[in-house]
C-alpha cells in the first residue's frame, strides 16, 4: 500500500502507511530492510520533485539502515535498490562522481545475479549521468547494453529510456541518421506502452461496470425477496 501511495505520488501517506507497518515488521529483518528502503524511496521523492529540500538526512538515514540489513542477510537485491537510490540522489545533485560510484556498486553485485531483470535499469542510469557529463560515447555504450538486454526480456520502459538516451546522444554527435533510429524506436514503444495501459483502464473500467451490474442485480433480487416474503406474510 505504501509503494502504490508513492506510485501516487501521495507521499505523506506513504510516509505514514509505511511508519505504522514498521510496528508490525520489526522482527522480520528482510522485511524491515525492505520497508526503510522504500521510506528511503519516498524521501528521494520529495527530494527530486523539490517538494521538501530538506530531507536529505532522513533517506540517508533509512538508506544506511537498510543497507546494514542487507549486509546481514546476504540481500543482494535489497543491496542494489539503496545503492541506486543514492546513485540517482547524487546524479540530481549534478555530484557525477559519487553518481557513478553507487551506480557501479549496484551494477557490479547485479552482475552477480543470474538474469537480473533490473540491470538494464541500471545501466540507463550510468549511461544518463554519461550524457550529462558530455561522454556520449560512453553512454552510448551502456545505453547500447541496456537496449539488448531489455529486448531480449522484452522489459519496455527499460527500452524506452535506452532508446531516449541513444537518440538523444547521436543527435548531440550530429549522427542523425542513428538518432532517428532510435527515435522512431523510441516513439514505437511509447506507443505500445500507452496503448497497454489503455487498454488496463478501459479492462479495470469495464470490470468495474460488470461488478456493478451484478450488485445491483443482487440488490434487486434481494429486493424482490423481501417484497415476496412481506406479500406472503412470512
Amino acid at each position: 500500500m505504501g509503494e502504490t501511495y508513492r506510485a501516487f505520488s501521495d507521499y505523506t501517506s506513504a510516509l505514514e502507511f509505511l511508519t505504522k507497518a514498521e510496528e508490525f515488521v520489526e522482527n522480520n529483518k528482510s522485511t524491515l530492510g525492505l520497508l526503510y528502503n522504500r521510506k528511503a524511496a519516498v524521501y528521494f521523492e520529495y527530494l527530486y520533485n523539490n517538494i521538501d529540500t530538506n530531507m536529505t538526512n532522513q533517506m540517508m538515514d533509512y538508506i544506511n539502515k537498510s543497507i546494514e540489513i542487507a549486509n546481514s542477510i546476504n540481500d543482494k537485491v535489497l543491496l542494489i535498490n539503496n545503492y541506486n537510490i543514492l546513485g540517482s540522489h547524487y546524479r540530481g545533485k549534478r555530484d557525477f562522481q559519487n553518481g557513478l560510484k553507487y551506480f557501479f556498486y549496484a551494477l557490479k553485485i547485479s552482475s552477480e545475479i543470474v538474469n537480473h531483470v533490473d540491470k538494464p535499469n541500471l545501466l540507463n542510469n550510468i549511461a544518463m549521468v554519461y550524457f550529462l557529463m558530455g561522454d556520449y560515447n560512453k553512454a552510448i555504450d551502456f545505453a547500447e547494453e541496456s537496449y539488448e538486454l531489455s529486448q531480449k526480456s522484452n522489459t519496455k520502459i527499460y527500452i524506452l529510456e535506452a532508446t531516449r538516451i541513444l537518440y538523444m546522444c547521436y543527435e548531440a554527435l550530429k549522427n542523425y541518421e542513428l538518432a532517428f533510429k532510435y527515435f522512431y524506436i523510441n516513439k514505437g514503444v511509447y506507443e505500445d506502452i500507452f496503448n497497454a495501459r489503455t487498454t488496463s483502464k478501459v479492462t479495470s473500467l469495464k470490470n468495474k461496470y460488470e461488478i456493478e451490474k451484478l450488485e445491483q442485480k443482487e440488490a434487486e433480487r434481494k429486493n424482490k425477496y423481501i417484497l415476496i416474503a412481506i406479500a406472503s406474510g412470512i
